[in-house]
């Protein structure tokens, strides 16, 4: 019989595991993960100081405080604007990611793709490449 969750959360970014991290003190929360291993994702880890709002700031994945940033328009314009306090974080996003899994109870399963969803009146079937 396969393991029954109230949650299954598709995806162990930021969002996912912080997700779970709400979900987890009243329901019982599975994460999958396609990758092999956390924060390999090639994009980038700017995020607004507003993020402090939901998780404590370490500043051993804090790589950069941002106050200014260049825009550059098509027609070759450039605007700069600058702030005089922090408005965003860049953060080494494999830090982040294994800061936010550390704190979590729920299982996270890794290195498996989700290959099909059956949803009937009752349940979610949620089917992967591993079973």
């Amino acid at each position: 019989m396969a393991a029954t969750y109230d949650v299954i959360i598709v995806g162990a970014g930021p969002v996912g595991l912080y997700t779970a991290g709400l979900l987890e003190e009243r329901l019982n929360v599975l994460v999958i993960e396609i990758k092999e291993r956390l924060g390999t994702k090639a994009c980038s880890g700017l995020y607004s100081t507003k993020l402090a709002d939901f998780v404590e700031i370490k500043k051993d994945f804090v790589e950069h405080k941002v106050k200014s940033a260049l825009l550059h328009s098509p027609n070759g314009a450039v605007v700069r604007l600058e702030k005089q306090e922090t408005t965003a974080f860049v953060v080494d996003r494999g830090l982040f990611e294994k800061y936010l899994a550390k704190r979590l109870k729920s299982e996270i399963i890794m290195a498996t793709k989700v290959t099909r969803i059956e949803v009937d009146k009752e349940n979610v079937a949620v089917h992967t490449d591993k079973g």
